[in-house]
């Protein structure tokens, strides 16, 4: 490569210089209209005051940066309503701020997804699959059988709406087994999001046990990754919704 085109190339990435300005300026002009119009539409009037001004300082060219670093547009969301979830709680400081933004600036849209789907199931827990009917013959005899519970029909329905809202495409009888052990959400079993949880350990937003031949109700000796939502996840569920609605 010519030294004259390395010159070009580097000054393209300075903002409008070099012979690709104006198609910079213009790309940036983009994304900051989509940023604003983000901003305007998570985060309400009044959010920032309840902090000083050094912190109001600090969270804006912290919000700036994610911007100028051409954050996606769902990560971008995620960190205004992480703004007005704190200060909704509260909890809004500069260092609160970059601490879960930090976070979400690197999450991928299917991990977002996937969180989204984890929350939701911690929320509403599976209830009784089965309940029991019992049928009085005209011998005397009764016969019994098992039946989906109304409650578990009720719930899957919508589970089944939430999932397919998330676009995930796979199965949904697949993503069911989830249990809430101890005050902990964990997931057991088959596993379809397994791939995407390993990822999800770099966040500390998850733990991972591994249950011991002992411990693994299915008797077949072999480990079972157990992921468990982290204090730090159970923090930041507080003030973010992770759902994006994926039709728009």
């Amino acid at each position: 490569m010519k030294k004259e085109n390395i010159v070009d190339l580097i000054t393209a990435f300075i903002p409008y210089s070099g012979a690709g300005g104006a198609v910079l300026k213009a790309y940036w002009q983009k994304q900051l209209n989509e940023k604003m119009e983000i901003t305007l539409s998570e985060i309400r009037q009044g959010a920032l005051d309840k902090i000083h001004i050094d912190d109001q300082i600090s969270i804006s060219y912290r919000i700036a940066r994610s911007i100028s670093e051409g954050i996606a547009n769902h990560n971008f969301r995620l960190i205004c309503r992480l703004l007005q979830g704190l200060s909704d709680n509260d909890k809004l400081t500069a260092n609160t701020f970059a601490r879960f933004a930090s976070i979400l600036d690197t999450l991928t849209e299917d991990e977002i997804k996937v969180i989204a789907y984890d929350i939701w199931m911690y929320k509403n827990p599976k209830p009784k699959i089965s309940k029991e009917i019992r049928t009085k013959m005209n011998n005397g005899s009764t016969i019994v059988r098992w039946e989906e519970s109304d409650e578990y029909d009720d719930w899957k329905m919508k589970a089944t709406t939430f999932i397919d809202a998330l676009k995930i495409s796979i199965d949904t009888n697949a993503l069911f087994d989830r249990l809430v052990s101890g005050g902990k959400y964990i997931i057991k079993g088959d596993n379809p999001f397994s791939t995407i949880h390993y990822s999800l350990l770099r966040t500390g937003l998850y733990s991972l046990e591994i249950l011991t031949r002992q411990q693994n109700a299915a008797g077949d000796g072999k480990g079972v990754a157990v992921f468990n939502f982290s204090p730090l996840m159970l923090e930041l569920m507080d003030y973010v919704d992770f759902y994006l609605n994926y039709d728009s």
